[in-house]
């Protein structure tokens, strides 16, 4: 299928199977934030994920940085799927740069080989979507 740079293969039923599995979420303030505040992904952004399996609420790794200059929270997700690449290349992490990440509404991502946090046992072959997103504190 193409999506957005690339052109992949992937296994949109064995990754919705994986993400079935529930894996244990962080559940400090800021992860917690994270969940709450990403269950308001407009239409189209949530279709990045969507179309490839992922369940955006289970989120395997979240990093905070804190708030930008707008007053919102810079979020930093890993996901992963089932899929590899057939056309395009995969982004290293340090090769995150305007010229090869995608931007749909407010998320910016990247699909990389690069593989950290995978949960246990996740079917290979393995790629992971990185992104970045501004989401407001929802939380009390």
């Amino acid at each position: 299928m193409k999506f957005f740079h690339w052109e992949i293969e992937v296994d949109v039923e064995e990754t919705k199977k994986q993400y079935e599995k529930n894996w244990e979420r962080c559940q400090c303030k800021d992860c917690h934030n994270f969940y709450k505040a990403f269950e308001s992904l407009t239409a189209t952004e949530n279709q990045v994920f969507t179309d490839l399996g992922i369940k955006p609420s289970q989120c395997v790794h979240v990093s905070s940085f804190g708030e930008t200059d707008k007053r919102l929270v810079l979020y930093h997700a890993t996901y992963h799927f089932v899929g590899k690449i057939i056309k395009g290349k995969p982004v290293s992490t340090s090769e995150w740069k305007e010229d090869k990440v995608v931007k749909e509404g407010n998320l910016t991502f990247v699909i990389t080989d690069e593989l950290i946090f995978v949960p246990e046992g996740f079917s290979p072959p393995i790629l992971q979507l990185d992104v970045s997103i501004e989401l407001p504190w929802v939380l009390g």
